[in-house]
């Protein structure tokens, strides 16, 4: 089964705390101020293309921005649309927020062209595969090319992936995480590099794969697609894990 089908360990994740996705988004902002797209700028549009259960959708929204949160998995947007999410979107102190379910090319519905200020994808988001037999390599272009553009002139794209030299140096073949079992191998198709995950709960196994870039290699993909990189940083927005880094891109 997809790992963000219904009964995902995903929805447990011990890293995906309240907490953390607050210092997320005040280091994001940081980071903006430092490449002069200040924060000041307020309220923004933002999409966060898979969003997962809304966690940095609903974060923002609390901020005063208007949110998009776009995922292809039904439970993952079922779970983001919860009955308190759903007061809170239509609160007047709060930003506006829905969700859609669909891939990247559902911002060409749910967002104006050239409309939106900040677009996020998080958390391993960029390079997933849809099934074993994928190669990844249409839909990040894809991705890109859909998000190119909803984006505004100066508008900013964030992606946060593992590094695929650190990624395979510092893999964790077995790992328990809870009632969860996860066991990882590295996959080398062609000139592609792909992870693969498997979960085993007490009642149901999940497979997530993605594929793994160098920094040189993301940074020209999306170049190629009309950004121009901001920064590029060897870290996740907030560690661990020590494998992440976190581009920042604007559309010239």
């Amino acid at each position: 089964m997809n790992f963000f089908d219904a009964g995902s360990p995903y929805l447990g994740h011990p890293l995906l705390t309240p907490e953390r996705t607050a210092e997320e988004i005040d280091v994001l902002f940081g980071l903006l101020a430092d490449g002069g797209q200040g924060s000041d700028l307020l309220p923004m549009q933002v999409v966060d293309i898979g969003c997962g259960f809304g966690r940095h959708a609903i974060e923002l929204a609390r901020r005063g921005h208007s949110v998009v949160g776009i995922d292809p998995s039904e439970t993952m947007i079922l779970e983001a649309g919860i009955d308190e999410v759903g007061a809170r979107s239509s609160d007047p102190a709060d930003g506006a927020l829905r969700f859609v379910q669909g891939t990247a090319a559902a911002l060409d519905d749910a967002v104006g062209r050239a409309s939106v200020d900040l677009a996020l994808c998080l958390f391993t988001t960029f390079g997933q595969l849809a099934s074993r037999q994928d190669s990844g390599a249409a839909s990040t272009t894809d991705l890109l090319r859909h998000v190119r553009a909803a984006l505004k002139p100066g508008g900013v794209l964030v992606l946060e992936v593992p590094e695929r030299a650190r990624a395979i140096t510092l893999l964790v073949e077995t790992e328990q995480l809870g009632a969860t079992t996860v066991t990882r191998s590295i996959e080398y198709r062609d000139a592609t590099t792909i992870l693969h995950e498997h979960f085993e709960t007490p009642n149901k196994t999940f497979d997530l794969g993605y594929q793994l870039f160098s920094s040189d290699e993301l940074a020209t993909l999306v170049e190629r697609a009309g950004f121009t990189v901001m920064s590029l940083r060897d870290s996740a927005l907030v560690p661990p894990p020590p494998t992440f880094m976190t581009l920042l891109a604007v559309v010239p």
